[in-house]
């Protein structure tokens, strides 16, 4: 099995020197007012981007090139666009899985440096971020679409699988590919299909989600070390890899 998966009001604010004569104190003639003036030119522009925290699986060598060695770790990923970071003075692994807001100072198309490849991403200038309750990731299909998917390329027949074991975060094998959780198995099995070659034992497998809400789920399950019943389809993944792309948590 060697298919690839493809699935901020302005304020104005004038400070014065408002200064009254007294009769009885000795007091300049001629005092002069300073008002401080916010100009259209001085005035903050605050913009807010936001979405998903997770890995990018780059390189050190890779971090060292694209000047990323601060923030490389980790990536915005939202419905439109995914992006690298920058400008974070605190470390983003309190923010791995986690929705956030990001109030930026740039977005531009990543420099493209030579000799290195960019992913084609974008990328944000952090001044701010925050955590934040939920966020939308629109561009992963819908369990009818992922199951019609599977069916045709596996056949009608294929079955689903079930296994028990720990949700945890995995690293990305590299910025495009979207393995962001692993299922720990309790017990591991035999994978027929593991590049390796027969008699195997596979320990984990990497979670694909069918949705938003699975995705967002992985995460709350992640933080519980508590072993879930997993059912779903083992399809062809990454470099001859078996992935899991599950349909149901129990």
């Amino acid at each position: 099995m060697n298919k690839l998966y493809y699935f901020i009001p302005l304020m104005l604010c004038f400070f014065s020197c408002n200064n009254t004569s007294n009769n009885d104190l000795d007091q300049p003639e001629n005092i002069e007012k300073k008002t401080e003036v916010i100009t259209e030119k001085s005035k903050p522009i605050f913009n807010y981007k936001t979405g998903l925290i997770l890995s990018t699986g780059l390189s050190d060598e890779e971090k060292e090139k694209l000047n990323l060695k601060e923030n490389g770790d980790f990536q915005l990923i939202n419905n439109n666009q995914s992006y690298f970071l920058k400008g974070s003075k605190e470390s983003l692994e309190k923010y791995w899985g986690k929705c956030v807001s990001i109030r930026y100072s740039n977005d531009e198309i990543f420099p493209k440096p030579k000799n290195v490849h960019h992913y084609e991403k974008h990328l944000l200038i952090i001044d701010d971020i925050e955590e934040i309750n939920s966020c939308s990731l629109s561009t992963l299909p819908t369990k009818k679409e992922v199951k019609k998917n599977i069916l045709k390329s596996y056949g009608a027949n294929y079955k689903t699988t079930s296994y028990a074991g720990k949700i945890v975060k995995a690293k990305r094998p590299a910025p495009d590919i979207v393995y962001d959780y692993k299922l720990e198995l309790e017990k591991p099995v035999l994978n027929e299909n593991d590049p390796r070659g027969d008699g195997f034992l596979t320990h984990s497998y990497y979670l694909l989600p069918v949705n938003d809400q699975m995705l967002q789920l992985f995460e709350e399950k992640s933080s519980t070390k508590k072993t879930y019943e997993i059912t779903g389809y083992l399809i062809g993944g990454f470099a001859e890899s078996t992935v899991f792309q599950v349909m149901d948590i129990q």
